[in-house]
């Protein structure tokens, strides 16, 4: 009978709410993530071997933001109670109360459905089978994860880093060494970067009930996990100059930004608290991925334009 009340109750505050105001129910999707994947997914494609008509690969990108965006907005709704304890999250539609939370699993649900529906139409098998690999990763184990255990990171990044795959894929139908290059470097970026908000954030992520490495481990252990896993990510980028992506110019700019960003990783004695580095950390990441695909669009595209 209670059950009965409850759900009677939750359906007419789902009617009294009314349809949601449009810019509301595009933040249920979160589309910075989307124009992110958006832009990995398109430089994947292009970096890729071969070539697809024009046509697939606007259905494919189209396929691949709607599974995103659709796996986004359920996340949005298991963690609409976090959300609210968060600074940074409590204005977003649900935990604000703008938006009945019904509202971002219909949403959630048919995006992500009509993405599959892309991907199976016009993408091949390997890209659908990552496409479902990504979306089950990030809705039913990533964000389950994020409250039990500090390795949610890791295994956050792989959904993370998946449009490399899914745009290289989408054209080659394989995934071969560089293809693998390009998920390594997209996923080890997410740890220094993470690990960096972790430490400046480190309190209201508490707050909320997430478990991250900064609560179990000393500064300097943190210190030590950002600097090693930044020099991973750099030695990264420069495998993706090895396996053919890029050229001289490519490789320059690469070589000068990986330099100024180790800088930046192992200059935590220049900065008066551990949460000032760990800003500029953050901020390195942001600054040195940007500038490097940057250059290697601007590189390949170059190439691409001359004769011969």
């Amino acid at each position: 009978m209670k059950h009965l009340i409850s759900h009677t109750s939750d359906q007419n505050d789902l009617l009294a709410k009314g349809l949601p105001a449009f810019k509301d129910l595009v933040a249920l999707t979160k589309p910075k993530i989307g124009v992110m994947t958006l832009v990995v997914s398109l430089g994947s494609l292009a970096l890729a071997p071969g070539s697809i008509s024009f046509m697939y690969a606007a259905a494919t990108l189209t396929g691949i933001i709607l599974l995103v965006s659709g796996a986004s907005s359920l996340n949005m709704y298991l963690e609409r109670d976090i959300d609210g304890l968060m600074a940074r999250t409590q204005d977003r539609p649900l935990p604000s109360g703008r938006v009945h939370p019904t509202w971002a699993l219909l949403v959630g649900m048919a995006c992500l459905l009509t993405g599959l529906q892309l991907l199976f139409t016009f993408g091949n098998p390997i890209t659908l089978f990552l496409g479902v690999l990504a979306a089950f990763f990030y809705v039913l184990v990533y964000t389950p994860m994020k409250t039990a255990s500090w390795w949610s990171l890791p295994v956050g990044a792989i959904p993370g880093a998946m449009p490399g795959l899914l745009g290289y894929s989408a054209v080659t139908g394989t995934l071969d060494g560089p293809a693998w290059v390009l998920f390594f470097v997209l996923w080890s970026w997410q740890i220094p970067h993470t690990l960096a908000i972790w430490v400046y954030r480190q309190k209201e992520y508490e707050n909320a009930g997430y478990a991250i490495l900064s609560s179990q481990a000393s500064s300097e252990t943190m210190v030590w996990a950002i600097t090693g896993t930044s020099f991973a990510y750099i030695l990264g980028t420069g495998l993706i100059w090895g396996v053919g992506f890029g050229g001289v110019i490519f490789a320059l700019v690469n070589l000068l930004c990986g330099i100024w960003y180790m800088a930046v990783v192992t200059g935590v004695k220049e900065h008066k608290t551990l949460n000032q580095w760990a800003r500029r950390v953050f901020l390195g990441t942001l600054v040195h991925q940007t500038v490097i695909f940057l250059v290697l669009a601007l590189d390949v595209g170059l190439h691409a334009m001359l004769p011969g």
